[in-house]
């Protein structure tokens, strides 16, 4: 995939050595509101809310403001970012789906080690538990059943025994190590320290490395750390501008959602374990009050994920490795990107899944050599582009390319020249082979201005349905446009253009089947 270095030369800002490290920090449910940089912070609380940490990093590289996942839910997303491909070729369609035999295909894992690099994997899988040694020469991920606890969770680390006492003073790490000890027993933290130790066992070797640093936070059950917690202070006034939306302009589809503030997440709320009682009084009162809890902890919670980001970029910058003049941050390229995004209140909902730019678009920030700094890109990028971003660091190309439509950040940075895609495939197929009528699987075409989409099964008395939204015109995506005589062009070239999508990306025999199940589907 890379091009010749000569040419990458010329088109990068500053030299680039081949093969550079790279570490790829992949948050859980992060929303453009997690992050300062994108200037829309969850609930208008930007005054109570930092991320100095990532910040710096867009400030240092390169800011991408149009950035969806291709699928927004965690477990597809990840598989899609391992292997570059869309769930119904890599066949993880859903949270559930069988991961066996995941690690031993081809992934960007499997084809950096192959090429020299050395891998490790610290955190959430949430695809099993890798063999020992490939395609990840180091692994540390919480349990398969486990999304990892904010405090002190299991690790599987290299091994098949499953370990509660950690490397470090009893599962608990000690930062006193470090000249700011801000740090406190925190998976985070945890997560962190295990991340600089390894890069510190194998700077010195002969190859590059690939870290892939795979966050718990901000998943729910939200749980921010001592020093964060209780910083942020909410209030009605810092509802989601969406809050009140009752989605009956959108789909049936759509209404149906079962994932709403209230009851829903109200219920869950309660439920968790050290959370404060919840006040009495009217339905709305405890709809606005969950909601601020919402807002307060999952901004709390990224608060230390920020400090992750900071603390492994202070370690690049005041390290090398034996033989090297320059640090490791003159070497290394980081990427930051989560695996979906998340309503927290938007539309009364909470989580991801839905149609809305909330669940789709994604922080996305890249630095390191060879990247002008203070760059922002206001293209369609998806995720599977970071794929193919790191095996064009890499110098890689997969011996399997079937459906692997993502292209290497690089061609924007300058630009190139070359034509860049003025639209991208969303596919969402939550309940494929777990049909419910609040999970309706669907596909869209989306566009900087303007969104597609297809509700393509029929259950639980719902019949498909198509949506259209011109972002122009109802920018708070509130009403399904299909219908109106004004968009019929534009719906019909969108149509074509998914037909175009789907196919490069390799759907095979979509036309009266669905993926997994074989029940009949309908072509656009």
């Amino acid at each position: 995939m890379r091009r010749l270095l000569l040419v990458t030369l010329l088109l990068l800002a500053s030299p680039v050595k081949a093969d550079p490290n790279i570490i790829l920090i992949l948050a859980d449910d992060l929303s453009l509101g997690g992050v300062e940089a994108y200037g829309q912070v969850i609930g208008g609380l930007g005054s109570q809310f930092a991320t100095p940490g990532i910040d710096a990093l867009a400030a240092a590289g390169v800011r991408f403001d149009n950035a969806y996942i291709v699928t927004p839910l965690c477990q597809p997303s990840r598989a899609a970012l391992y292997t570059g491909k869309y769930p119904f070729i890599n066949r993880q369609t859903t949270n559930g789906s069988d991961y066996t035999g995941f690690w031993t295909g081809q992934t960007i894992a499997s084809l950096l080690q192959d090429d020299g690099y050395t891998t490790a994997i610290i955190g959430k899988s949430h695809l099993g538990q890798p063999p020992v040694g490939d395609p990840w020469d180091h692994y540390a991920v919480f349990s398969s059943a486990d999304n990892g606890d904010y405090w002190s969770p299991a690790f599987f680390e290299d091994s098949t025994t499953l370990e509660t006492d950690h490397l470090w003073n009893g599962g608990c790490v000690s930062y006193d190590d470090y000249a700011d000890s801000i740090f406190d027993c925190y998976t985070t933290d945890e997560m962190t320290h295990m991340a600089t130790d390894w890069i510190a066992s194998v700077k010195d070797d002969a190859g590059p490395f690939f870290l892939l640093m795979s966050e718990r936070a901000p998943h729910l059950p939200l749980d921010p750390p001592d020093r964060y917690a209780s910083t942020i202070a909410s209030s009605a006034g810092a509802q989601p501008a969406t809050y009140g939306d009752d989605r009956t302009g959108r789909s049936a589809q759509v209404v149906a959602y079962t994932t709403s503030i209230f009851s829903n997440l109200y219920t869950l709320w309660i439920g968790y374990s050290g959370k404060e009682a919840t006040p009495g009084g009217t339905d709305a009162e405890k709809k606005a009050w969950v909601t601020e809890q919402l807002q307060e902890d999952y901004l709390e919670t990224m608060q230390a994920l920020d400090d992750s980001v900071a603390t492994l970029r202070a370690y690049l910058a005041a390290n090398s490795a034996n033989g090297e003049t320059g640090t490791l941050a003159e070497n290394t390229i980081v990427i930051f990107v989560s695996d979906n995004g998340y309503e927290a209140a938007d539309h009364g909902l909470y989580g991801k899944d839905a149609p809305y730019r909330e669940s789709m678009r994604v922080p996305l920030i890249m630095a390191g050599p060879g990247i002008t700094a203070g760059q922002t890109k206001s293209e369609i990028v998806i995720s599977v582009d970071v794929t193919a971003t790191i095996l064009d660091l890499a110098n890689v190309t997969p011996p399997d390319t079937t459906g692997m439509v993502g292209r290497t950040l690089f061609d924007l940075m300058p630009e190139t020249g070359a034509p860049w895609r003025t639209s991208a495939l969303i596919w969402s197929s939550w309940s494929l082979g777990d049909l419910t009528p609040d999970r309706t699987p669907w596909y869209a075409v989306v566009t900087v201005n303007d969104i597609l989409v297809h509700h393509y099964e029929a259950q639980g008395g719902i019949t498909p349905a198509w949506e259209y939204i011109d972002y122009s015109e109802d920018s708070s995506e509130l009403a399904n446009a299909y219908g109106t005589a004004a968009n019929l062009n534009r719906r019909e070239i969108l149509r074509d253009t998914v037909r175009t999508l789907i196919s490069d990306a390799g759907m095979p025999g979509w036309t009266d089947r669905r993926m997994s199940s074989g029940a009949s589907g309908v072509m656009p």
